[in-house]
């Protein structure tokens, strides 16, 4: 009877350590955070997409060339029809795929870098990585003086 109780209690310790899966590193959360948003950018999802931006980022969408050249006006009202808007024009069959292998964190902030060549900055929100910016091309803001190319890096 010892024996079969030893054996009992065994079998739930085994049990109780195989409680379920360790859950994913912030790289691995930001890369599917990122998938995520290009997939739903191209499906014109504009609810899902808006969900995983921050404010900051969401007026970025409605108003994309908020600060660059000539005054121009924004391209929606809201996020979710800015994104119906860029779905429209969104070529679906070259949507950019990010890795956890080309994710860098400083922090509560972090930058991705995709398939495409563009640069995605997300910042932690409530436990949650959001898009905090559209993504730029890779060295799209080079330095005045010295001409160089930063990567998409923190």
């Amino acid at each position: 009877m010892r024996r079969l109780a030893t054996v009992l209690v065994l079998g739930l310790v085994a049990l109780g350590g195989c409680g379920g899966d360790d859950p994913p590193d912030d790289e691995s959360q930001i890369a599917e955070a990122v998938n995520q948003w290009y997939d739903a950018l191209a499906a014109g999802d504009g609810e899902t997409a808006c969900r995983l931006m921050t404010a900051r980022g969401q007026e970025a969408m409605t108003d994309p060339y908020q600060g660059i050249g000539p005054n121009r006006p924004p391209i929606a009202a809201t996020c979710e029809l800015a994104v119906a808007r860029t779905a429209d024009s969104t070529d679906t069959n070259g949507i950019p795929e990010v890795g956890a292998d080309e994710v860098r964190i400083r922090g509560d902030i972090a930058a991705s870098q995709d398939s495409g060549g563009l640069c995605t900055y997300l910042r932690l929100e409530n436990d949650a990585w959001l898009i905090a910016a559209l993504p730029l091309p890779i060295g799209s803001e080079a330095d005045p003086d010295t001409g160089e190319v930063p990567p998409c890096d923190l």
